[in-house]
């Protein structure tokens, strides 16, 4: 009888041993496939972006993306890492538009935050983030400061059509959010958060802002702020992604679209020339006093005018790449 047993409780141990075994091979091997399927999917988005129409456009571009090795300086598109450099993937000698990290102890260099923040950088860049791509995370606070802002080698709008796409997840935007901003400058080209010592006050002004209620819109202004443009706005739940376009179609109208779909109404636009440079992406320009969450995965400016067609090829592109649904 004992043998019995004895053998009964062995062969139990056995099979709970195989048990658990198994468990933990399968375990093992699902988490290996989704891995591989996230390297599969940074893939398919490479080939997408480098056979993109974007690239094939005669336009003056700005493109800047997350998943090219090359759009990061070396050895910074490491996860959980603050970039100090976004670099534009499609370059030439007239057009070498770049994002860089801030910095607070040198005033004279044009990417000097002015507020002496005690945790100034650029965003963390994040391995697995929007559609499980790589991602720049920047989270704000009254005492974390992070964005990225252009250098001054190109004017990112002027007298004709411009397009700026951005592919973000709005996490918090509990207090002053800020998408895209444009920075204020003095006289001799350094970079101020006083108005009163900026360059025309700090215009011409461009900002893709949230409320803290959620809503996403944009305010434009002249250079000299005697006409402000402020689009429509858009509800964007937390946590989910969007294609947010503010496109201009010079001496005609404003429009803001989100996910290929006309927000509410065009706005009737006569700024004239503007030119807004610097650009800062991440953060407000002046305003101090934030609680913010975005990421941003993909950003690009599009000087010039782009036919029906050339338009809904750029939106499939980001469609496919980020998994949005865009009409």
């Amino acid at each position: 009888m004992k043998n019995k047993l004895h053998k009964k409780t062995g062969t139990s141990l056995i099979e709970f041993s195989l048990i658990i075994l198994f468990i933990g091979i399968f375990i093992v091997a699902t988490y290996q496939g989704y891995f591989v399927y996230l390297e599969s999917k940074l893939v398919t988005a490479k080939s997408l972006t480098s056979n993109s129409i974007v690239g094939r456009l005669k336009n003056d571009i700005f493109w800047f993306e997350t998943t090219f090795d090359e759009s990061f300086l070396k050895d910074e598109n490491a996860d959980g890492k603050n970039i100090s450099r976004w670099n534009n993937i499609k370059t030439s000698t007239e057009n070498s538009l770049i994002f860089h990290a801030p910095q607070n102890n040198n005033p004279n260099n044009f990417n000097y935050e002015p507020n002496a923040f005690i945790n100034c950088s650029g965003p963390k860049y994040m391995r697995y983030g929007i559609n499980g791509l790589p991602t720049l995370n920047f989270s704000n606070s009254s005492n974390i400061s992070q964005f990225l802002v252009t250098d001054f080698n190109n004017k990112i709008t002027g007298t004709e059509d411009f397009y700026i796409y951005v592919v973000a997840e709005i996490i918090e935007f509990s207090k002053n959010a800020t998408i895209i901003d444009s920075v204020c400058i003095t006289p001799d080209k350094k970079i101020t958060s006083d108005l009163a010592l900026a360059e025309n006050n700090c215009n011409p002004k461009l900002t893709m802002k949230v409320d803290i209620l959620g809503n996403v819109h944009n305010l434009v202004s002249n250079n000299l702020n005697s006409t402000q443009i402020e689009t429509s706005k858009f509800f964007s739940s937390k946590s989910k992604s969007h294609v947010f376009l503010l496109r201009r179609i010079y001496g005609n109208k404003f429009l803001f679209e989100v996910d290929g779909e006309k927000i509410l109404d065009d706005k009737s636009e006569n700024l004239g020339n503007i030119n807004f440079l610097p650009i800062k992406i991440g953060r407000h320009a002046t305003i101090n006093d934030v609680n913010s969450n975005i990421n941003i995965s993909e950003f690009i400016v599009i000087n010039g005018s782009i036919s029906a067609l050339q338009k809904k090829q750029i939106d499939k592109y980001l469609a496919k790449k980020y998994n949005i649904s865009v009409k």
